[in-house]
């Protein structure tokens, strides 16, 4: 019998090898994990939403370290609260496919932007369509044929997504080999459907339904992505739909991606105002970006006001936006303390990482791979479920800098509730410096927590995506963000707003 990729025998053995460091408190836990085990050993068994929603619940408390931490008394009465609502739900007889509907409801209950759980993609089982008898034959089966297909005027369509009356949702979108037009939909089990306009897929035509969304939260939806060419053919997933966005399945809105291929801008306002733009701190960009601020370096340096635009920029790297600090720096800025979380589950999922590093050594690089083991070992070495250090020598020394520039004199950073992530680790450092003023609304909340780790459910039909390291200060900010020392007013243009902040207006 294996769970979540664990056998039954290197758990019991997981936590018998810790057995003689653990006391009291420590010594309970451990036997209620071995019962979660026993628990989770019989919710195998049968595959009823209920059952996936159970062994996600015990998951999750078990092995995310904002549960273990970060809940005060007030907070686990309405997350018990939640779980009831929820339980109550999934105990009534619904469609299979409403499951991951309550499956996301649950993980917002921990208030970790960063987990989440989502249909087993990796489950699928790809038809072998390569022969033109296969292919066929597939296209005259039942299930190709019965495929939804809208027929549209296509010209009237375009006109209404460029016009005015189109919601935020709907708009042509592209994962770069096909294009789907998002639209109004007319049935009632939806609220938008997607269909294929533009395709390089021999299965795909043009009025064939890719996408069904169903709105279930602000900005958030039920998606069914109908993937052609995979049985079953239908995906199922809860997604944010923000900046022209469904970043699970890669696609993007035709002008977002087009503002994705220039992430970085630098311009000069006026004679003492710079300005400086970066949408996107993708880990690919680093090179570039390094490039990008060592070209604006001297223009920075001749102008006493600079500002900083990362509204909408979702994160990525955080060395990203090393390049920008010394302009920023004007003392010490002190380092957030990140710790692990471990429990035999998370031990496992380091394993696994660990794992994987060796095989592909090449890619990962000798750094990386002797950073993991040291991870492995200190975990294995550490009291089950308590919080260790993520670094021996973490916290280190306040970051600093050898000196100080004159200019710029004073910073503007520009930032919303579209700012996440890493995005939010330079706003993070950004205002603890004298210079630096803060303009716009709250940031997204998404830095309280990192190193994602995956496993499956006992049925394997959903994946679970658990953060493993809590931040102790940021994770404080979770869900609400950082608070600009400025609100921009909402009908005034904020670039013109900051401009007015810098020169005291």
């Amino acid at each position: 019998m294996v769970l979540t990729g664990i056998t039954w025998n290197t758990k019991l053995s997981l936590l018998i090898c810790h057995l003689k460091r653990c006391k009291g408190i420590e010594m309970k836990l451990i036997v209620l994990s071995f019962a979660i085990l026993i628990s989770l050993k019989g919710i195998a068994q049968s595959c009823t939403c209920a059952t996936e929603f159970e062994a996600v619940r015990q998951y999750f408390e078990a092995n995310h370290p904002g549960f273990q931490t970060n809940f005060t008394e007030k907070k686990l009465v309405t997350y018990k609260a939640g779980v009831a609502k929820i339980k109550k739900a999934v105990g009534a007889k619904r469609p299979k496919e409403d499951c991951l509907v309550y499956l996301s409801a649950y993980t917002d209950l921990l208030q970790d932007h960063h987990i989440g759980v989502s249909s087993n993609i990796s489950g699928l089982k790809r038809l072998d369509l390569s022969a033109p008898a296969a292919l066929d034959s597939f296209k005259n089966s039942a299930a190709y044929l019965t495929k939804e297909k809208i027929a549209v005027d296509t010209a009237q369509l375009f006109a209404y997504l460029a016009g005015p009356k189109a919601s935020a949702a709907e708009g042509i979108y592209t994962n770069g080999r096909l294009q789907i037009a998002v639209f109004k939909s007319k049935t009632k089990n939806r609220d938008f459907v997607g269909i294929a306009i533009r395709s390089t897929s021999q299965l795909i035509n043009d009025g064939h339904v890719v996408l069904e969304l169903k709105r279930i939260g602000p900005d958030k939806y039920f998606i069914k992505y109908h993937l052609t060419g995979f049985d079953p053919a239908v995906i199922r997933l809860v997604s944010d739909l923000k900046n022209g966005e469904i970043p699970q399945i890669g696609y993007a809105k035709i002008q977002s991606q087009l503002s994705k291929t220039t992430p970085f801008e630098f311009r000069e306002l006026d004679a003492q105002t710079n300005y400086v733009r970066l949408s996107s701190f993708e880990g690919a960009l680093y090179n570039d970006y390094e490039t990008f601020y060592e070209s604006i370096s001297g223009r920075i340096t001749n102008k006493p006001w600079l500002i900083i635009d990362v509204r909408n920029n979702g994160g990525g790297s955080e060395q990203c936006y090393y390049g920008l600090m010394p302009f920023l720096y004007s003392r010490p800025m002190l380092l957030d303390t990140s710790e692990i979380w471990v429990s035999p589950d998370n031990i496992r999922r380091y394993e696994e990482a660990l794992a994987r590093q060796e095989r592909d050594s090449v890619s990962y690089g000798s750094a990386t791979l002797a950073g993991t083991r040291r991870t492995v070992a200190k975990m294995k070495a550490a009291n089950l479920f308590s919080l260790v250090l993520e670094t021996e020598d973490y916290p280190s020394e306040p970051w600093t800098y050898d000196s100080v520039t004159t200019h710029p004199r004073k910073v503007a950073i520009l930032f919303n509730r579209g700012t996440a992530s890493a995005a939010e680790g330079l706003i993070y450092y950004a205002r603890q410096s004298e210079k630096v003023v803060t303009i716009g609304e709250n940031s997204g909340g998404y830095l309280g927590f990192g190193n994602v780790m995956t496993t499956t459910t006992p049925c394997g039909g959903y994946t679970i995506a658990c953060t493993t390291v809590k931040y102790r200060t940021k994770s404080k900010n979770e869900f609400i963000g950082f608070s600009p020392q400025y609100r921009a007013p909402a009908n005034m243009d904020w670039v013109d707003f900051a401009k007015g902040v810098l020169k005291g207006e």
